[in-house]
């Protein structure tokens, strides 16, 4: 997933760990549950596999009601022997009907941080560990600045945080769903304080199989402190894997799989910079809930990229049983 074609992902959430993947609670503050394959806080830091990322979306609001979301993943990729560093940051700001995204590269691998990860390409910056991070980005005369600080325990997708995919390829993935973000946001007009909350995910992998592959993925943070989410995997017509996760306000998780949920598009945006065409707005079914998801700006897409393969990634507002706000990301749409 990610945007970034050569890198294709596929994420879930949840906060399962143990023998039992499908209903395990886990939140305290120990690293790395038994049965879990993920060692924490060490996998923090990089890998040697061919493709890793680490990912934030959040959303923010300053002191007027205002808000904002806001989107920066770093990627690290193994190309013919070299490696390669690759950012992606935008923000939206639904008042004013913008989106600034940016696309920026670097050569080599990061410097290598014990128990964390510290990220630095031209314009975006990331640095932490299992506790939180601190997050910098500059785009147009946009400048956001956030401290972030990790509320519930990790997540361990797929129930031990690794899986094989039935197309090839495997993957280790695991996410800090509810983070807590305070900082600044500095407009063209002025500098704004923020706070807000944010979404973590950390993935690596052998993902060759996959990349030709899309995706709808869906991070969902519930006013009454829940979190869901839901993807699919696609190729371009048809569903050919679904999954996900709720994670309760005590982060007992429940894996989500085919049956327990449904996402129904209820319309479509093409876009007038690439003429590709999105599935927005959406209703999806959890178990027995029904939420409306809405994107708070159509044009949340992100086209100036390299190789030019564009994709949406955009904030929402949640409605239904619940609300809340939600982050999407939409790959191979654009075939």
């Amino acid at each position: 997933m990610r945007g970034f074609r050569s890198v294709v992902l596929i994420i879930a959430a949840g906060c399962t760990s143990g023998t039992d993947p499908n209903t395990v609670p886990s939140c305290d503050d120990s690293p790395s549950p038994p049965g879990v394959l993920i060692d924490l806080p060490a996998d923090e830091a990089t890998h040697s596999e061919d493709l890793e990322w680490w990912y934030w979306a959040g959303h923010l609001q300053d002191e007027r009601n205002r808000w904002y979301g806001f989107q920066m993943v770093f990627f690290l990729s193994n190309v013919v022997d070299h490696w390669a560093q690759l950012g992606h940051h935008s923000i939206v700001d639904p008042a004013d009907s913008s989106f600034h995204h940016l696309m920026t590269i670097g050569v080599g691998r990061p410097r290598q941080v014990a128990g964390g990860y510290d990220l630095a390409l031209p314009r975006i910056s990331a640095r932490g560990d299992s506790q939180g991070g601190v997050l910098h980005g500059k785009i147009d005369d946009y400048r956001l600045d956030l401290e972030l600080d990790n509320l519930k325990a990790p997540v361990f997708h797929h129930g031990d945080g690794y899986t094989e995919y039935s197309v090839g390829g495997y993957t280790f993935y695991y996410s800090h769903e509810r983070l807590e973000a305070s900082g600044t946001l500095t407009t063209p007009t002025e500098q704004l304080a923020v706070k807000g909350t944010a979404w973590f995910d950390h993935q690596w992998g052998d993902l060759s199989e996959v990349r030709a592959l899309g995706w709808n993925w869906f991070a969902v943070q519930l006013d009454d402190n829940r979190e869901i989410m839901v993807f699919q995997i696609h190729d371009g017509s048809n569903t050919v894997f679904a999954d996900g996760t709720l994670t309760d306000e005590d982060c007992n998780t429940t894996r989500l799989q085919d049956g327990d949920f449904s996402i129904t598009a209820t319309g479509e945006w093409q876009s007038p910079h690439t003429g590709c065409t999105y599935p927005l707005g959406w209703e999806i079914s959890v178990q027995t809930m029904s939420f409306t998801l809405t994107p708070v700006l159509l044009d949340q897409e992100l086209h100036e990229l390299l190789p030019p393969i564009p994709y949406w990634e955009g904030a929402a507002t949640v409605s239904g049983d619940v609300s809340g706000r939600a982050y999407v990301e939409l790959t191979g749409h654009c075939k």
